[in-house]
């Protein structure tokens, strides 16, 4: 079954929106920091690391930070508030650190690694080739080929672990068993 916990709301000029739950998440590319590309790489350290992650979400002008960690066999998503302006997130270092001093939580979901791992593989897959990969380009800058060939590799080993029937419906999609359509946004580019 499809997780649906998780979409790539958005790919537009410079902005990447993402819904986690029922709350969106943007963020852009004005100091450079490619989100998308550290989201993924964050997951799969929690995931793989049972670590505690921060990931900064520039939104000009503000800002929050989504923490992202594992937990009781889940892995969470906790997006804060920050009180300042994104110009003022420019070092990775510091994620952490405002992370700890942040309040205001905008929403909190928790999801279990299968789904996690299937909700995002299998959106990032809809930008992986073809249309969708040049409007992910086009729009954003490139595509974090590494950090997502981490997570499908990961995908199948779940699936080979899960047996045919409780399996990951990233794994069917991308294995070309099942045609998924694209949403209007990678049609129309």
């Amino acid at each position: 079954m499809k997780a649906d916990w998780f979409q790539i709301y958005y790919i537009s000029y410079g902005w990447f929106g993402m819904r986690i739950g029922s709350d969106v998440s943007e963020a852009s590319d004005f100091l450079g920091y490619d989100m998308p590309k550290k989201f993924l790489r964050k997951v799969m350290q929690a995931i793989s690391k049972n670590t505690e992650e921060w990931l900064y979400l520039m939104d000009e002008p503000g800002a929050g930070i989504l923490h992202i960690y594992y937990e009781n066999e889940q892995i969470h998503f906790e997006e804060y508030d920050l009180a300042v302006d994104s110009y003022e997130l420019n070092r990775e270092d510091e994620e952490a650190e405002w992370g700890k001093r942040s309040e205001n939580s905008r929403f909190h979901v928790r999801e279990s690694i299968q789904n996690v791992v299937d909700g995002i593989v299998s959106e990032f897959s809809l930008y992986e080739n073809g249309n969708g990969r040049k409007l992910y380009e086009r729009h954003w800058g490139g595509f974090p080929e590494k950090e997502f060939e981490e997570l499908k590799k990961y995908a199948f080993q779940l699936q080979k672990n899960a047996g045919k029937h409780e399996g990951l419906y990233c794994t069917t999609f991308l294995e070309g068993k099942s045609a998924r359509p694209f949403r209007k946004q990678l049609s129309d580019k």
